[in-house]
């Protein structure tokens, strides 16, 4: 098991265990990782994230419930100040520690289940990203991850159930130590015989132990600040209910949204592990042979058409020198007329083909022209007749999640022009492998010639 990277993974907590899948990622954007990785070999995969990996200190994870934990304290003594003189208004206690968290657990919930796309881009996740490039001294954002965003706003919920603990705990020790007198008072509404149905309805989860609070409670500890608003001898019989209101509006809920919030993240973290591109081009890295036990040029074509369908004009020559299997594109890849081409993270200057390059700027910003062009809306109408969609990539670059999120906003399957001079193995099976699982025809070439333009008829 320990060999296994995602197994490595999935035996720790899911807070420490995403931590570690963050600085593995990261340990793939070094310049000299695959060397590393082929001197590797086989040991055992806890070995790399020690040497390689920059693992965060656990501590840090627990930071928000810190602050959460503080701010819990602060708030609840803060509505619990007494004069002496004036009660402390219980409409203050269940709108802030009741109202107000409950609105913004609805919310969340809403966003998770509507537009869970939408939370990538929020305030948090961007700070979040950005932390990690400082953290782990990148010059570029970590590749897109399925689970950052269900994580998140697990450890988020983590950190407001820390506010609601020390709220109530709070509360206790203050009423433990002080005298405070509760009551209500409202410039809107006057007669306490209107708002008793009310709490006959918030006190429903807790009427089985205590009663729910009675009119003349309501009458007796009605208070206002015109009037003096002297407490009433019956304003100790609200506390207990703000109690249950406390744990019932508060702590409960929040705690049922942090275990679902935690069963989501689980999930997306087993699902990235099972399909992740960057577990696959470190275990092909770790197996990448020498020269000395390289295979022959027969069993490389054989796998590489086994796995995607590879275009004709790809080539292999057999060597057995000193130097890595060397994959020479003997041919041009010619390009149809009507093709859209789309470079990935590179620039195409070849003379009488058009191409846009993706993947450099911002993932709004390539969504937006890919929905506006109109080859991809043809797709979508009509794919039968759409125009062929052709992805270029670069034998130096490596298959990224990016790419794959890319892919999900073509509406017709593309084709994989991989543009290689001089490609070793490894990096041929690492797009190899990504064709198969995309199910896209992957070619091969040295360069790219355009079709010739049939000339026109003459009249």
């Amino acid at each position: 098991m320990d060999n296994n990277p995602a197994a490595t993974f999935k035996q720790y907590p899911i807070g420490l265990g995403y931590t570690h899948w963050l600085s593995f990622i990261a340990s793939l954007h070094g310049n000299r990782w695959q060397a590393h990785a082929q001197q590797h070999g086989d040991a055992p995969f806890s070995q790399w994230l020690n040497q390689h990996a920059q693992a965060s200190h656990g501590l840090w994870l627990h930071i928000p419930q810190v602050l959460g934990f503080a701010l819990g304290i602060l708030s609840m003594a803060g509505a619990l100040t007494y004069s002496g003189t004036k009660p402390v208004n219980i409409w203050l206690m269940l709108g802030v520690f009741c109202a107000l968290p409950l609105i913004t657990m609805v919310f969340t919930v809403k966003q998770v289940l509507a537009s869970p796309q939408n939370l990538e881009h929020s305030w948090w996740a961007k700070y979040f990203n950005h932390s990690m490039i400082k953290h782990f001294g990148l010059t570029s954002p970590l590749p897109h991850s399925p689970t950052m965003v269900p994580w998140l706003l697990w450890r988020l919920q983590l950190a407001a159930a820390s506010f609601h603990i020390a709220a109530m705990l709070t509360f206790g020790l203050i009423l433990l130590f002080n005298d405070v007198a509760f009551g209500w008072s409202s410039t809107l509404i006057t007669d306490p015989a209107t708002i008793h149905s009310f709490f006959n309805v918030i006190s429903l989860p807790w009427q089985d132990l205590i009663p729910s609070p009675s009119l003349a409670l309501l009458e007796q500890t009605q208070f206002f600040y015109r009037q003096g608003a002297n407490p009433s001898t019956s304003s100790e019989y609200w506390w207990p209910h703000l109690l249950f209101a406390l744990f019932f509006y508060g702590l409960a809920p929040r705690l049922a949204l942090c275990a679902w919030l935690k069963h989501r993240a689980q999930r997306a973290f087993r699902l990235e592990l099972s399909h992740s591109l960057h577990i696959q081009r470190f275990l092909h890295a770790c197996h990448q042979t020498s020269s000395h036990n390289a295979k022959s040029a027969a069993t490389l074509a054989a796998n590489l058409h086994a796995s995607a369908p590879v275009s004709s004009c790809t080539t292999v020559s057999s060597t057995t020198t000193d130097e890595p299997p060397i994959t020479n594109a003997a041919a041009a890849f010619t390009l149809p007329n009507n093709a859209h081409v789309l470079v990935w993270q590179r620039t195409l200057n070849i003379a009488h083909i058009d191409s846009k390059t993706l993947g450099t700027q911002s993932w709004q910003h390539d969504e937006q022209w890919l929905s506006q062009q109109d080859f991809n809306i043809t797709a979508l109408k009509a794919p039968a007749v759409s125009a062929p969609i052709i992805i270029v990539v670069h034998a130096e670059q490596t298959p990224t999640a990016e790419l794959s999120d890319l892919l999900t906003l073509i509406n017709a399957a593309p084709q994989l022009l991989l543009l290689s001079s001089a490609s070793n193995a490894s990096q041929l099976k690492s797009w190899q492998y990504f064709a198969h699982e995309h199910h896209l025809a992957l070619h091969v070439a040295s360069s790219i010639v355009s079709q010739p333009t049939p000339p026109e008829p003459q009249l």
